[in-house]
């Protein structure tokens, strides 16, 4: 089983990089002022290049996970629900870098549709609690006032939220006593209005020489034990991306061995 966890973690790793090591190279050879159309374009045709045979893989595994379920041995049964769980994360990293590339080509989409946040906030706590199968005893407390009604993208800022909440899950000491605290609230007045979403845990920490680096890409701290600790190491720059898009800053706060905050504000617009 460790060696089926290993495998996956390296694997995360392959499947994500060529973005990366495909655009830098074909950048090399273009001018400086096409770099960003020409990178976003490239994102999304690799992201769906990758993703039909993630698709695949999810199907084949979701049938046999079915059947093992039914007559196979407890073994083999984990082991397919690992490549089961495994597939679904790669795809829903392949999805939010699909939607935040296109969003970059296509700002206007940005404030398309009028949203309320405190629900698109409380729907991205249900689906987090639904996608990694979380039972009571995790602790979510949520404090989300007041309703706040702007323009923007529902699925970018779920994506935003989503994220934060499974960092904080995922890097907790010990995932049954998780326990993460959402608040959201309006600050400032007039054009400095913003809205200030905050998500803490209780879990491991950063050493204060990492803090700095964990927007960068791919990078994972030592602390973490990447066999029992799923993750790519890209979550958090996706995060900066989206959050960027709107004009907003995010930051953090931690104390290893005790817990981590994470702030996101953005302007409110109308």
């Amino acid at each position: 089983m460790n060696k089926i966890k290993q495998f996956f973690a390296a694997f995360g790793r392959i499947v994500s990089a060529p973005f990366h090591w495909m655009t830098s190279k074909f950048l090399e050879r273009h001018d400086a002022v096409l770099e960003k159309k020409i990178r976003r374009e490239l994102e999304v045709s690799l992201s769906h290049e990758l993703k039909t045979p993630l698709t695949s893989i999810f199907a084949y595994s979701e049938l046999l996970l079915e059947s093992l379920e039914k007559t196979g041995n407890k073994e083999d049964l984990e082991a397919i629900r690992l490549i089961y769980k495994k597939s679904q994360e790669l795809i829903r990293f392949i999805d939010n870098l699909i939607n935040i590339s296109i969003l970059e080509m296509n700002p206007k989409v940005l404030f398309s549709t009028q949203i309320n946040i405190s629900n698109v906030i409380i729907e991205s706590v249900n689906r987090f609690r639904t996608f990694y199968d979380i039972g009571q005893d995790v602790k979510i407390i949520t404090d989300i006032r007041p309703d706040t009604n702007v323009f923007g993208n529902d699925r970018l800022f779920q994506n935003v939220v989503f994220e934060l909440l499974s960092n904080a899950y995922l890097y907790s000491k010990e995932k049954k006593t998780a326990k993460i605290t959402v608040t959201g609230k309006e600050t400032g007045e007039g054009p400095q209005k913003k809205y200030e979403l905050k998500i803490a845990d209780n879990g491991i920490g950063i050493k204060p020489g990492n803090i700095s680096h964990v927007f960068d890409k791919f990078f994972r701290a030592e602390e973490i034990d990447t066999a029992r600790t799923s993750g790519l190491g890209i979550g958090l720059t996706l995060v900066k991306r989206a959050v960027g898009l709107y004009s907003g800053d995010i930051e953090i706060a931690s104390r290893y061995g005790e817990g981590t905050t994470v702030t996101v504000r953005f302007p409110v617009y109308y």
